[in-house]
């Protein structure tokens, strides 16, 4: 079985405020279709009731490439 998740998006999945280099982020997993779909979060918008259908969940730092000019 081939499992591919995509890379973070640049943008909230609930608010779609871009994402600041160093932000705190809360990425998921889910099902949707029979396919993974990944999904990322800010802080303010991450809640308890996200996750109920996650396969997976993780933390991270956003990383803005355009921040290392």
């Amino acid at each position: 079985m081939n499992i591919k998740i995509s890379k973070n998006a640049h943008s909230c999945a609930a608010c779609e405020v871009h994402f600041a280099h160093d932000q705190p982020v809360t990425s998921s997993v889910r099902v949707v279709e029979g396919a993974l779909q990944r999904y990322d979060f800010c802080n303010e918008c991450w809640a308890e009731q996200t996750n109920k259908k996650a396969y997976s969940i993780w933390k991270m730092v956003y990383f803005d490439p355009k921040s290392v000019e």
